[in-house]
């Protein structure tokens, strides 16, 4: 039988570090990560079966996440803005 430190249904390290090698910055991977341990997780009437099905699809056609831009305010300081023209689509095939 394995044994894992920090057992979880995710292994973050390994496929933060394949994430790297293909190209992906760390902001995206973080929500990469955040979007497939929300689908892993199990709250309310969600079921292990449905769980299962919802972080499937996400391995299978690509978490849907936009990297955020910067953009200025009135103020003229930086601020992250959650817009972009552009989306971007990780996949992990």
């Amino acid at each position: 039988m394995v044994s894992h430190d920090g057992n979880s249904n995710i292994e973050e390290k390994p496929l933060t570090d394949w994430l790297r090698r293909q190209g992906h910055d760390d902001k995206l991977i973080n929500r990469l990560l955040f979007e497939l341990n929300k689908a892993a997780a199990l709250r309310g009437s969600k079921t292990l079966y449905d769980a299962n099905r919802e972080v499937y699809g996400l391995l299978r056609y690509g978490v849907k996440v936009r990297p955020a831009i910067r953009c200025r305010s009135i103020v003229r300081r930086a601020e992250p803005c959650m817009t972009t023209s552009r989306g971007s689509s990780v996949s992990m095939i």
